[in-house]
């Protein structure tokens, strides 16, 4: 499971610094039209990444294809499709957890 539900993004970070190496000593709370944009793009590639692995899995199970490197070929593809599922689920999360940390960050800032 992917960290996203231990971000409180409404408190102040100490000395930690982003990716980028920029400071996010002076950050506090965050745009709420921003975070409803990310939570909506986040359940948006969630529904794609789905689509696709539905339309994917619709060709390989339809290509005709025998013998053992097919059935290799299917074996992985089935690996493939869980560690899909476990994206959408991580996408899902990461969603509900902006989500839940703009509601907090308009609560308390009564935005």
């Amino acid at each position: 499971m992917a960290p996203w539900h231990g971000y409180v993004w409404s408190k102040r970070c100490g000395k930690h610094q982003d990716e980028m190496g920029r400071s996010m000593n002076d950050m506090v709370g965050g745009s709420l039209p921003e975070m409803e944009a990310l939570k909506k793009k986040l359940s948006e590639f969630q529904t794609e990444l789905g689509q696709l692995k539905t339309a994917s899995s619709g060709v390989v199970t339809s290509t005709t294809w025998k013998g053992k490197y097919a059935d290799d070929f299917r074996t992985a593809w089935e690996q493939c499709k869980k560690n899909i599922t476990n994206i959408e689920t991580d996408l899902t999360n990461a969603s509900t957890a902006v989500e839940k940390n703009r509601q907090a960050i308009q609560t308390a800032t009564g935005g």
